[in-house]
């Protein structure tokens, strides 16, 4: 599915919206299963170009409403909670069965488009989420009552309260185009919550049934990519740092070389600045020579690392099995590229983790 050929195609159908008031109710629920995720955002600039329609609207800005994206709808509004046809926690269970087998869903959002009531954000997920949200729809046909079968990925920005203005119009339509193909945020997926949504998800008003951390086996980026192989962008510390502020991950290779932290793979390339790298738990270091394992055997024993050549496994000094391309070792192992062996079956909740060049693999 081309999503940016959907979303032009959504903007086109919707080039003046309209007001939608029942936003500000907040009795009228939805069954769904959502994240309010961990952002990173650059919509600051956004905020400012939308503070005249604030008047005439709701703006999700986690004050007046909350950024959140849904999965998935099992019955649509108006649902009363207080009438439940089905059980929640059983639906819960299985819901998080079926995550638990993919890998954690990161969503970047790139340039904004027009609703039917306002604009939303554009998203791009790290995997297919349709493929998750079909074995979803089939584990439970009878609970669905979908508006419209959820295809896309987007996050709700704006929404009309009140009939916008021939003035209002045009101030969307140059923010649409201002913004058009922009990167302006990201979204990690760190908690689900399954229950009653409303159209602002504010606290104290979606009604929460059942929430768990979003832990699937770790998906931990090979140094620092995600989109394949890459030599001239592998283990730069400007990208190890952005792959971690967006909640990832990652492993990166280390040398120790005159009481200096050098990144590389294959040899000493570029200088570390910020050591507050080697720290950290969701960096697991590879050790490259000799001097930099006993570095951090030493200095940072708390903190992921390992050491090995070729080989069949290593276990990590947090207690890992760190196995070659092709093995695995139990539900402790970090199964590393599996890319490269298309006929490797695995389960990824029996497994400890995948370290791979891709977030894109099943």
């Amino acid at each position: 599915m081309d999503l940016k050929a959907t979303y032009d195609r959504i903007d086109l159908q919707n080039r003046a919206p309209k007001a939608q008031p029942d936003v500000l109710r907040p009795d009228l629920y939805t069954r769904a299963l959502w994240t309010l995720g961990s952002w990173s955002s650059n919509l600051a600039g956004v905020y400012a170009d939308l503070e005249p329609l604030r008047q005439r609207g709701i703006l999700f800005d986690n004050n007046t409403a909350k950024l959140h994206w849904t999965l998935l709808q099992f019955q649509t509004f108006p649902v009363d909670p207080k009438q439940k046809k089905y059980n929640d926690k059983d639906l819960a269970c299985k819901i998080q069965a079926v995550l638990d087998r993919y890998p954690p869903i990161h969503v970047v959002f790139r340039g904004i488009a027009r609703t039917r009531f306002g604009l939303f954000l554009c998203g791009y997920p790290n995997f297919n989420v349709n493929q998750l949200r079909d074995e979803l729809r089939a584990m439970c046909p009878d609970e669905l009552v979908e508006p419209h079968s959820q295809d896309i990925c987007h996050s709700t920005l704006f929404r009309f309260t009140e009939e916008p203005t021939a003035d209002d119009i045009a101030l969307l339509d140059s923010i649409v185009a201002k913004y058009r193909d922009v990167e302006l945020c990201a979204m990690h997926a760190n908690k689900w919550e399954f229950g009653y949504g409303t159209w602002t998800q504010k606290d104290g008003e979606r009604i929460v049934a059942a929430e768990w951390a979003a832990k699937p086996p770790r998906w931990i980026l090979h140094r620092g990519l995600m989109n394949g192989p890459d030599p001239e962008k592998e283990n730069k510390e400007e990208l190890l740092w952005q792959r971690l502020s967006e909640g990832w991950d990652i492993e990166a290779d280390l040398w120790l070389v005159n009481d200096k932290f050098w990144l590389g793979h294959d040899k000493p390339v570029d200088l570390l600045q910020d050591i507050q790298l080697l720290e950290l738990s969701r960096v697991w270091i590879h050790c490259k020579n000799i001097p930099m394992l006993q570095y951090m055997t030493e200095k940072n024993p708390g903190a992921p690392f390992f050491s090995h050549d070729t080989d069949d496994a290593v276990l990590t000094s947090n207690g890992y099995i760190w196995c070659y391309p092709g093995f695995r070792a139990g539900r402790q192992s970090i199964v590393v590229m599996p890319e490269r062996v298309p006929d490797m079956k695995f389960d990824m909740s029996l497994l400890g983790g995948i370290c791979s060049d891709y977030i894109s693999i099943l």
